[in-house]
């Protein structure tokens, strides 16, 4: 475990990925996912990881997906194209139609996919919070409060209601429409990794209406927003910027518990709050995520 959270981190430093959360990630992915994981070694050392699996929440079957990762000192040596063959033969194995790749600012990355049938499809833009140096206004809807994830997780069927409703209207090619409660656990809810102290629920008296969840690498003092979302008759009312407000709010709390760094993954188009007003910004020297997409698996 710790070789492949090692080499991921290298290639993507913006990710929240620990030992504990990658084999949960292995051992209870949800169950329509179907994921698979390979390694590569050479001399006893972990050189390449291939991870492939389906679409779990769309209708739609047969929509696979696959990211690679080789050190940078073991490319051009045939690493990849080995983890490839092997991931993409398990998608059509198991009825792929097409498969995607996500490059997280890798050049080389995108040109490998591209030399194997892949098109850009889209972006992703990460966006970085410098904890210690936030400021958000403060925030305060009448009728509503704020409550930690932990203080409200015998609420977990309402909140999966509130997810719900929050990944259909995501950007995509294809609505998440079959996000059931079962698969959220074990994606969101039970992710080991999701601060029960640095995620926030938005309640309207005593029921859940909007949520913001964070998780959390303390050793690397990094935090990652990896759902936000509200009600879809609670919105347009600063709810969202409420609870991820609340992450910001209180900087110096954070930063005795260790966290320095806040990112997010945001995808374009209808997403419409922002994590902390006017201190989201782009990693330095960061090339936005790049989808790339292969035509139908034969």
């Amino acid at each position: 475990m710790s070789g492949v959270v090692r080499l991921a981190l290298e290639l993507n430093p913006h990710q929240v990925l620990t030992e504990r959360g990658l084999f949960h990630e292995i051992e209870l992915p949800p169950r329509r996912e179907r994921r698979r994981d390979w390694v590569a070694v050479e001399n006893g050392e972990l050189v390449g990881h291939a991870q492939a699996g389906f679409e779990w929440a769309v209708p739609t079957p047969g929509k696979g997906r696959l990211w690679l990762s080789v050190a940078d000192e073991h490319r051009g040596r045939g690493v990849g194209s080995e983890l490839f063959d092997v991931a993409v033969a398990y998608l059509r194995a198991e009825g792929a139609w097409r498969v995607e790749s996500f490059v997280p600012g890798d050049p080389a990355g995108a040109g490998f996919l591209t030399k194997r049938g892949f098109a850009q499809t889209g972006r992703n833009r990460v966006s970085g919070l410098d904890v210690p140096q936030a400021s958000a206004p403060e925030m305060n809807v009448p009728g509503f409060r704020l409550a930690t994830l932990g203080e409200t997780r015998d609420r977990a069927h309402e909140l999966h209601a509130i997810c719900v409703e929050g990944e259909i209207d995501m950007p995509s090619d294809e609505p998440e429409t079959e996000v059931d409660f079962e698969s959220w656990c074990r994606e969101e809810f039970d992710y080991p990794d999701v601060s029960d102290e640095g995620s926030f629920v938005v309640l309207d008296g005593d029921r859940p209406v909007s949520l913001a969840f964070v998780a959390v690498d303390p050793e690397r003092a990094l935090g990652y927003n990896s759902m936000t979302c509200t009600l879809r008759s609670h919105r347009r009312r600063g709810l969202a910027l409420l609870g991820t407000g609340g992450r910001a709010r209180a900087p110096r709390d954070r930063e005795r518990r260790g966290q320095r760094r806040h990112a997010r993954d945001q995808r374009p188009a209808r997403l419409r709050a922002p994590l902390c007003r006017g201190v989201l910004r782009p990693f330095r020297g960061e090339t936005p995520s790049r989808l790339a997409r292969v035509a139908p698996a034969r």
